[in-house]
């Protein structure tokens, strides 16, 4: 029985899930409390051993500043009581020792945890990178989705921000406030005033900081599209596929202007973010000298009037700067998490909805298993397809059947829909009315990975990797590699001899910009071995979508041919504007505007189809 795709509600991957159109991220608010405990669930959840290492960097500290704090009161005490020089100086080498032992353990705690924590951050980069490229090919293709992963992978990479910066000021935190409860009783105790004073002062600090760190963080928000065009430009100018273009057609000053549009704005909202940290630096340094004055004026009048010795304004002073210090620490280390809040909200929201895309489940029919033998036969029954917002379909009511072994061309002009209809065979898209069949079953039905299993293609854009030229075929790491079957699949496409007059034969690193021992292939070659590749994995189904576009027509038409010769018994789909793919194959589908305007074989439609007639007869005019 067939399963429709609204029942079914699948999207492209196999995950059994409500369909949409546009499956956009909704934005969610989550409480700074609620972000530190999903961060330090996260953190344990992946190395428990973090955060017992960095619970003892912040114990040393701990002792570290208890230790600075009384030790020069305890100085001055003893010199006032006359103590003997024995005496000071056990006591300045317990202290010396103590801060010593103290600063080694921090900084020792502090160098383990920062490759730990960097490994941690990579793992969670790595889980974004596959949610990426897991989640529907539409939603990759959206430009404020890839927004959100940038500024996702922006929360996750930096090191003291978003994740990290939430679990380092998490226990900033706990530190400060436990220092705090220490110091707040002996500041309360000595002098009521004293202590509203530094409170009243930091309570006003904590407002303003609050209110920039918004603004600032808005703002740097609004930079994330024009970092993702400074680096589309930054490629453009770099990689070696453009470096001709630009230097026949002048193209530096236009990059140079577009380079300059895109830092001027960016300029322009770190000027804003420069004035606002200006105004909080301001207010700060304000309150900070009129809280010195007025605790340095009160404990000065205590010693002048006899109400306080030297030691005690020592001691006195010390705690009520270091509350001061420490209330500052909390507001900041609150106001740090708040800040790193509206970055997590933005990861946790994408995380939370495209979660089924780390781990993709499996489909109705995970146990499916094709081989190189299995017969395909693939069915297009009444599908169209709209991409989002959209006025009109990019295809409409197609309906065609491609026998087990059948040679099927897929033909028309530029813009026709025949690149969007192989994206509905790949599943990078799911068509938005009616289904598509694999041997008479909706292909939604498989799980993602079987059904790629089922499918060998090359794509328009033929791309070579910073790979052995063997693992570019194999698209696997060198052990993974069956070296026969590369040889093989050279050998068919024709470029064979010329890998194996190279030094390192297939061994040979492809691009050279990763690796001066590189070598370069020709256009021709690059081709080639992007259908080494199609053989190589040796699927039922075979897919050339127009990879030689940019040869000449007799050059693609030995091509097609050869690549038919050694595909045979497979289902084989070939896709071209021009018609070198057409005489040869068992049925032709002739697209425009994405409506099938003619179905058949070469001569039925050179007498029923006069689009197909007209194509034909023109370009085979040009040929001769």
């Amino acid at each position: 029985m067939s399963v429709s795709n609204k029942a079914l509600g699948v999207q492209s991957g196999g995950q059994l899930i409500m369909a949409k159109r546009k499956d956009r991220v909704p934005q969610r608010d989550y409480k700074t409390m609620n972000n530190v405990f999903f961060v330090l669930r996260e953190v344990a959840k992946r190395d428990k051993i973090v955060l017992g290492i960095y619970f003892l960097h912040i114990t040393f500290r701990l002792a570290f500043n208890f230790l600075g704090l009384f030790f020069l009161p305890e100085m001055v005490r003893l010199v006032e009581k006359g103590a003997s020089w024995s005496i000071i100086s056990r006591k300045v080498l317990f202290f010396a020792m103590g801060m010593l032992l103290t600063e080694v353990g921090a900084r020792l705690a502090n160098q383990l945890y920062q490759p730990r924590m960097s490994l941690l951050r990579m793992k969670v980069s790595q889980e974004l990178d596959e949610m990426l490229l897991n989640i529907p090919y539409l939603q990759f293709e959206d430009t404020s989705e890839q927004n959100k992963f940038q500024n996702a992978n922006t929360t996750i990479s930096t090191p003291n921000g978003g994740l990290a910066g939430t679990f380092l000021y998490t226990f900033e935190l706990i530190s400060d406030t436990v220092t705090f409860f220490v110091y707040l009783f002996v500041s309360f105790y000595m002098n009521y005033f004293l202590f509203v004073l530094v409170i009243g002062s930091v309570i006003t600090n904590y407002l303003f900081t609050e209110q920039t760190n918004k603004k600032n963080y808005q703002n740097k928000v609004k930079m994330s599209p024009y970092d993702r065009e400074l680096t589309w430009l930054d490629k453009g100018i770099t990689e070696d596929s453009h470096a001709k273009d630009i230097r026949m057609y002048d193209m530096l000053p236009w990059f140079q202007y577009r380079i300059e549009r895109a830092f001027g704005a960016k300029r322009e909202l770190h000027r804003k973010n420069l004035q606002n940290n200006l105004r909080l630096s301001f207010v700060n340094q304000i309150l900070s000298v009129v809280s010195d004055a007025a605790i340095y004026g009160t404990l000065i009048k205590q010693v002048i009037s006899g109400q306080s010795s030297l030691a005690d304004f020592s001691l006195h002073f010390s705690i009520i700067h270091a509350t001061f210090q420490r209330v500052n620490m909390i507001i900041q280390d609150v106001l740090k998490l708040q800040e790193y809040r509206l970055a997590m909200n933005d990861y946790r929201s994408l995380v939370e909805h495209n979660q089924k895309y780390i781990y993709p489940s499996k489909g109705v029919d995970a146990a499916f298993a094709p081989g190189p033998d299995t017969s395909v036969k693939i069915e297009f029954r009444d599908v169209s397809f709209c991409y989002p917002n959209a006025a009109d379909n990019a295809l409409s009511h197609i309906s065609f059947t491609i026998e087990p072994g059948m040679r099927f061309s897929l033909v028309g002009e530029n813009g026709a829909g025949k690149s969007t209809l192989i994206k509905l065979l790949c599943r990078l898209y799911t068509p938005t009315q009616g289904e598509i069949f694999i041997n008479g079953r909706n292909y939604l039905e498989y799980d993602r990975e079987s059904y790629q299993r089922l499918l060998s293609i090359v794509f328009q854009d033929v791309l070579t990797y910073g790979f052995m030229i063997l693992e570019n075929v194999a698209m696997r790491p060198e052990n993974m590699t069956d070296k026969e079957r590369v040889s093989k699949a050279l050998s068919e496409v024709g470029i064979y001899t010329k890998i194996q007059s190279l030094a390192h034969k297939d061994q040979t690193y492809l691009v050279k910009r990763l690796n001066d021992q590189a070598v370069e292939l020709s256009g021709g070659e690059t081709q080639k071995l992007a259908i080494s590749r199609a053989l190589y994995k040796d699927a039922p189904i075979m897919v050339l979508d127009e990879p030689t576009a940019a040869l000449d027509a007799f050059v693609e038409d030995q091509i097609y041919r050869s690549f038919a010769g050694m595909t045979r018994g497979k289902s084989t789909i070939f896709i071209s504007h021009r018609l070198a793919s057409t005489r040869f194959c068992d049925k032709i589908v002739v697209l425009k505007n994405g409506c099938i305007e003619g179905m058949g074989t070469h001569e039925s439609l050179l007498k029923n189809c006069s689009l197909y007639a007209e194509l034909y007869t023109m370009q085979t005019r040009g040929y001769v």
